[in-house]
């Protein structure tokens, strides 16, 4: 187990060094439309490209579905511009994309958590969907190029400063 750990361990590491190069380059890449991941964008550029996040909420959408672990449930649509792919073939009722989705975002977690330690994001009794983590699926590109997600802070950072234990979800 220690072992697995310590190449866990660098895996983070070399993320956490190519996510600052990214952050560097993200200026230049912006005026090209190469950045996928929201998350990185200025503020400013992620307010015009995210726009419409903000007057969506969990029940503007059409369907919900909650992870087989409990822990999240995801939000999306089935028609209109943020449709997901219909495509079900397991036959279940859930799009193959919501089930995938939900599945890796259970995975994610017992990695992040279970195995390395992190502090879960999640109350751990869940009473209710407002304990659940919650996730919205929707079409996020605005035409300007596709990203594949954002994650806004629960507060603002202040860079200037140094948080030994400040954590995002």
């Amino acid at each position: 187990m220690k072992r697995n750990l310590s190449i866990i361990f660098k895996i983070i590491i070399i993320f956490t060094t190519f996510s600052s190069q990214i952050r560097l380059e993200a200026k230049e890449e912006l005026e090209f439309g190469g950045i996928k991941c929201g998350t990185l964008l200025p503020k400013e550029k992620q307010k015009e490209k995210c726009d419409k996040i903000q007057f969506k909420d969990s029940l503007s959408f059409q369907a919900k579905f909650v992870s087989e672990s409990g822990r999240f449930i995801l939000h999306y649509d089935t028609t209109g511009a943020d449709a997901v792919p219909r495509e079900d073939l397991n036959k279940n009722g859930i799009p193959d994309y919501i089930d995938s989705a939900s599945h890796f975002f259970d995975m994610a977690y017992r990695l992040y958590v279970d195995t390395i330690g992190y502090p879960s994001p999640i109350k751990e009794k869940i009473i209710s969907d407002e304990d659940r983590y919650k996730v919205y699926i929707m079409d996020i590109g605005n035409g300007e190029g596709a990203m594949y997600g954002v994650t806004f802070t629960a507060s603002r950072v202040n860079v200037q400063s140094v948080f030994p234990r400040y954590y995002s979800h």
